[in-house]
């Protein structure tokens, strides 16, 4: 068994106009989320964990989850708006997002929301944005903690600066996520922002 924790949101991604007006369509996403489809695909025995509005896109999170035949018993439903991220494709392939985050529902998971114990042996995927705000980030890395003798824990950083109130404080919770994982990926860019100055090869 898979179980993918953390946020999930929705992505309005470019998409073409004829009129040469800027138009977005919206797309469930998320680090984990997006995991737990992909395994599902896979045939994998996937359960996703995680706090998700009662609002109309929160209702498409969910919908798409069962539809790729993820469990979704231990999804919350909360009453808080899901968030938002809307994406630029830049010329180089690279993008840029903007986020809309306050409040929002998947920051909302505590303790409380997760299964415990966890399945014996079942392996923990975390990520990634749900790690810089309370109480989801400090939720999902002390269970990460607890659990990181137990089972293989993978960990995804997907380095988003733009929501780093706290650049220090953002790193430092990173460094904990990937003492307490088995397996992480990381690019180029996401490397050198956290490790500036240093050899990749020596990260």
């Amino acid at each position: 068994m898979i179980i993918c924790i953390g946020e999930s949101l929705i992505d309005f991604l470019p998409a073409p106009a004829v009129d040469g007006s800027r138009l977005y369509r919206p797309v469930p996403g998320g680090c984990p989320y997006n995991c737990s489809i992909a395994a599902a695909r896979l045939g994998g025995l996937v359960t996703f964990v995680g706090t998700v509005s009662t609002d109309f896109f929160g209702d498409q999170i969910v919908a798409r989850l069962e539809e790729n035949r993820v469990d979704t018993s231990t999804v919350t439903r909360v009453d808080r708006p899901t968030t938002l991220a809307f994406v630029e494709k830049l010329a180089d392939g690279s993008a840029r997002y903007a986020f809309y985050t306050r409040d929002a529902a998947d920051r909302a998971l505590v303790a409380a929301h997760l299964p415990d114990p966890l399945p014996r042996r079942a392996l923990l995927q975390m990520g990634s944005i749900s790690l810089i705000g309370d109480p989801e980030g400090s939720t999902i890395l002390t269970l990460a903690e607890r659990e990181r003798d137990r089972r293989v824990i993978a960990y995804d950083p997907n380095v988003r600066p733009a929501l780093a109130e706290d650049p220090d404080d953002y790193r430092a919770r990173i460094a904990r996520a990937v003492r307490a994982a088995s397996i992480v990926g990381a690019c180029d860019e996401e490397l050198e922002w956290l490790y500036p100055g240093v050899d990749h090869q020596e990260v």
